[in-house]
């Protein structure tokens, strides 16, 4: 009986020990009290300046360098928001760590697209409130009892601008492609008031030309980011498209093929020459003869989707898909405030799209 009772003090004593050695560990370990923005507002928007009153932060700094852990892996200080690790966001500028102060800009940074993506997915104007924290990269956030950040995403002043470039820009394609030749086929113009047709590879240009650059100068003036505003999907919509535009320019320029001579009948002595025939002259004012039609515009409609054989499925096929990933890469660009990444599938089905329109057109 006494020797259970002396097992039971001993175990209550050794855990009433280690609560306190954990306790007095909490107390000295580094934990977030406090924030407070450069502007002077209550809430934080994209390019501002907060700084984190950080308990202890001499002992984080010791972590990152690996001060006391000589084989370990150093890291960087970064900024935490609502969980995520926001990597490459380090403190600017590097503060005294006796200071207790840590400051960081609220900038995109490549390494930290997907984080930011999700944080500003789904944007209004008004302000979400998100924890922040700090700690190592790519490890986890130090406690933090600051109250949570509010983050406006969609500034009314910025967004206003942003929407005006916008609109800009595609008032004045609208306006090239009415009072110019942008949008037509090369070649000889028509008598006027007939203007030459409309071009399926100039109009598709023109469409992921708005749609990107629209984009750009929406996500930069909001965001306040515009270095990391294209990606490898811009690159590629807007190759593509570049190439149909070259491709079905060279062949709109291949000359007519001669005319075949018709050949007379077998004589026994072997091939039988050419048989001419003489032609009234033409009359005045008439096209002479074997002279190649010049195209008339019809409508926009009409002559994006019609070649020499009418309204065709080629064409229809590539206006529908390239209006349908135009309209897809807009949602997506307003509901992360990101450039959006297509899988190659979708931008391989772009690219057959346009080899197709251009076989067909080379066959014509």
């Amino acid at each position: 009986m006494l020797r259970s009772a002396l097992s039971i003090s001993a175990a209550i004593a050794l855990s009433l020990a280690w609560n306190s050695i954990s306790w007095a560990e909490d107390l000295n370990s580094p934990r977030v009290t406090s924030w407070t923005l450069s502007s002077g507002k209550a809430f934080a928007v994209l390019g501002d300046q907060v700084q984190l009153k950080v308990e202890h932060l001499t002992d984080l700094v010791d972590q990152a360098s690996c001060k006391d852990a000589p084989n370990c892996e150093k890291r960087q200080i970064v900024l935490y928001l609502d969980g995520d690790a926001l990597h490459g966001l380090t403190a600017t500028p590097p503060s005294d760590p006796s200071s207790g102060t840590l400051s960081f800009r609220l900038l995109r940074t490549r390494e930290s697209e997907p984080e930011w993506s999700r944080i500003l997915s789904q944007p209004d104007f008004q302000p979400r409130l998100m924890s922040i924290s700090v700690g190592l990269d790519n490890k986890w956030a130090v406690p933090s009892d600051a109250p949570q950040l509010p983050l406006l995403v969609l500034p009314p002043g910025k967004t206003l601008l942003g929407a005006t470039l916008v609109f800009l820009t595609i008032a004045a394609m609208v306006a090239l492609a009415w009072k110019t030749e942008l949008l037509r086929d090369s070649g000889v113009s028509p008598t006027l008031p007939a203007r030459r047709p409309f071009s399926l590879a100039r109009t598709q240009m023109a469409w992921w030309f708005v749609i990107i650059l629209g984009s750009y100068w929406f996500l930069g003036t909001v965001t306040g980011d515009f270095e990391s505003g294209f990606n490898s999907t811009a690159l590629v919509l807007m190759g593509i498209s570049g190439v149909t535009l070259a491709g079905s320019a060279v062949i709109d320029q291949k000359p007519p093929s001669p005319a075949t001579p018709v050949l007379g009948k077998p004589t026994a002595f072997g091939v039988a020459s050419p048989q001419y025939k003489l032609r009234k002259p033409a009359p005045l004012g008439a096209a002479p003869a074997g002279a190649i039609p010049v195209a008339q515009s019809q409508s926009w409609w009409l002559d994006i989707l019609s070649d020499a054989d009418g309204i065709s499925i080629h064409r229809f096929q590539m206006l529908v898909w390239t209006v349908t990933l135009g309209i897809v890469f807009v949602l997506k660009v307003y509901g992360s405030l990101s450039m959006p990444e297509f899988n190659q599938a979708l931008l391989a089905l772009t690219g057959i799209s346009a080899g197709t329109y251009l076989g067909v057109k080379i066959a014509q």
